[in-house]
This record gives structure tokens, sequence and C-alpha cells, in this order.
């Protein structure tokens, strides 16, 4: 297998994210993952996990591979309809995710896996700042318990 990258993208969401580990609940359609989904779907659990050096590590706590798709919803004969756009060519074991500094020091974003193809480059984007999004929150609400002796 071949590690391959994403091209370098702007992520503040990712960079918010504090290191440790937390387990997101998403939503899963025929076992793929969906971002932007509403209603009642099946879940999964999935890792985030960033290092010290920043590194972020995403995976399926069940180890399986996965896909990701971003829903939008649109209208279509009079009924709202959902179109559903791949994030990979194929699915992933894992995604990582490492900073990198760009000029005027703005961290940037890249992504990698093995055999990691990339479809469109928003569509990774939106996985981004969706998983760097629910991962801050989570965080957040963890300590908050924590303080609060909840935990």
């Amino acid at each position: 297998m071949i590690s391959s990258y994403s091209s370098p993208f702007p992520s503040p969401e990712l960079s918010k994210i504090r290191p440790g580990g937390v387990i997101l609940d998403v939503p899963l359609l025929d076992g793929i993952i969906q971002i932007e989904a509403v209603g009642e779907t099946e879940t999964a659990q999935l890792l985030v996990y960033k290092e010290a050096l920043g590194n972020i590590i995403v995976k399926l706590t069940d180890h399986k591979p996965f896909q990701a798709e971003l829903v939008i919803p649109e209208w279509a004969d009079g009924g709202l309809t959902n179109e559903r756009l791949q994030v990979f060519e194929k699915p992933i074991e894992a995604l990582k995710l490492h900073p990198i500094k760009m000029p005027q020091d703005k961290e940037y974003w890249v992504a990698s896996g093995f055999d990691l193809s990339v479809i469109d480059m928003p569509r990774m984007v939106k996985l981004a700042w969706t998983i760097g999004t629910y991962t801050k929150h989570k965080q957040t609400a963890n300590e908050l318990r924590k303080r609060q002796g909840l935990n």
C-alpha cells in the first residue's frame, strides 16, 4: 500500500483541538459516514486522537475501513431529496491529518493515509471542519463535566 497525501488546506477548527482522544458518534447510511445528515440513522463511533506534536488520527473504533459522504439536501420533483457526494475514491482504514506551516506563519493541514485518494478538496475541507468542530465541542463538554464532578 502507498501512503498518499492531499493538497494543503486551511482548517482553523483542527488547530483548536487539544491533544488527547475523543470518541464521536457519527451518522451512518449503508456503512458510510454521513456529513451534515439529519434524521434517524445508524451510528458508528469515530476515534479522533490528536498527538502532542499536532498530528490527528481519525479511525472507526471497530477498526473497519470507512468512507464519508457529504449530504446535500435539495428539492426535486416537489420533494426533498439528498445528494450524497463521496469524499474518498475508496474506503480508508485511517485518516491522518498533519499540520504544516505556510508562508506568513499560517497553519494549513494535509490529509494522508494508505491509498488515500480525495475526490474533491472542498469535500475534504468540509470533513475536516466537521471533525474539528465536533471534536472541540466534545472536548469542552468533557472538561465541563470533569470540573463539575460528573465524570
